[in-house]
């Protein structure tokens, strides 16, 4: 997999012949990403931003980055907000690759199902943030991302030093920008990876 880290802003990955994964980077911020190689099996790979739409050029690494060993994420602990038609599956994946998933929704039968798999379940964004050091959004629009974020029981609230929020939503760009400046402002950092296509898998 194409992990992502540091500020980031619109950010695609992209099958290519030359590269596993090749990115298109909006201009804004660097960006920075973890390209599987056989020479740098997993590293921070600064992507520069050439103008919009524009390919990413990878240039030299910064600094080592661990992987999970074989896919597995046990010992692992992830927040998951939103557990719709694509974040449910997307929560008991990561539940079955061994994640200690955190998990809250308003649909209280789901999160009840979704407990009874394993997953832990809390009342609130802000129980997320603080009890894992990355939280995924998967909630349907921006004013719903803005709620998460930064509601009195929001994400924001409990986000943690050095915590990793990936919306993973369809986010309005302007929004995003400045959702990422207030969680950098708050010591965390912002991913922005938006999903599309509908429920995949089971």
């Amino acid at each position: 997999p194409l992990h992502f880290y540091g500020p980031v802003t619109n950010f695609t990955a992209l099958p290519s012949a030359s590269f596993p994964y090749m990115p298109t980077v909006y201009p804004t911020f660097p960006t920075y990403a973890a390209f599987p190689s056989p020479t740098i099996p997993s590293t921070y790979l600064p992507v520069v931003g050439l103008g919009v739409s524009s390919w990413g050029l990878p240039v030299p690494a910064l600094a080592p980055s661990p992987r999970p060993s074989g896919g597995r994420l046990d010992g692992h602990t992830v927040g998951f907000i939103g557990l719709g038609i694509m974040g449910r599956p997307m929560a008991q994946h990561l539940r079955k690759a061994g994640a200690d998933v955190v998990i809250c929704d308003t649909n209280a039968q789901v999160v009840a199902e979704l407990s009874a798999e394993g997953m832990r379940s809390v009342k609130s964004p802000k129980d997320v943030a603080q009890a894992a050091p990355v939280t995924i959004l998967m909630v349907p629009d921006t004013p719903t991302v803005e709620r998460v974020l930064r509601g009195e029981e929001g994400v924001l609230a409990g986000l943690q030093a050095g915590g990793i929020i990936i919306d993973m939503g369809t986010t309005k760009v302007t929004a995003t920008r400045f959702l990422a400046e207030e969680v950098r402002d708050r010591g965390g950092e912002y991913v922005d990876a938006p999903v599309s296509g509908g429920q995949v898998g089971p």
